[in-house]
């Protein structure tokens, strides 16, 4: 009989470091720019049917940028349960990526309808 297995990951030494790798706060801070620049440069015109309509252009534009960070959300928490999963149930990890990404997988199309 083998000995016990040693986790792939050691979260104790990940959450110790000084500067984790992926920074979620400059993402936001990245997005949250690209949005006040992209509303900062319409031009409204004074009837209201005319600025609902150049507004609606304008979010109509962010639906390729909300799917993109939609889908690295996705892929990331994806990523967390797979190896959590793995560990926490002392499975391989192709065998809960199996389930991790076909549950992310019909979570991910039930979001874009």
């Amino acid at each position: 009989m083998a000995g016990p297995r040693t986790p792939l990951l050691k979260p104790r030494a990940y959450f110790d470091s000084k500067s984790p790798p992926f920074d979620l706060q400059r993402v936001a801070l990245v997005v949250g720019a690209y949005l006040v620049y992209q509303f900062g440069t319409l031009d409204l015109p004074a009837d209201p049917d005319g600025a609902l309509s150049v507004m609606q252009a304008a979010l109509a534009s962010l639906d390729l940028l909300g799917t993109l960070v939609a889908l690295v959300v996705v892929a990331w928490t994806t990523y967390i349960r797979t190896y959590g999963l793995a560990c926490a149930r002392d499975i391989a990890v192709g065998d809960a990526a199996v389930v991790t990404v076909s549950l992310s997988f019909i979570g991910f199309l039930i979001n874009l309808a």
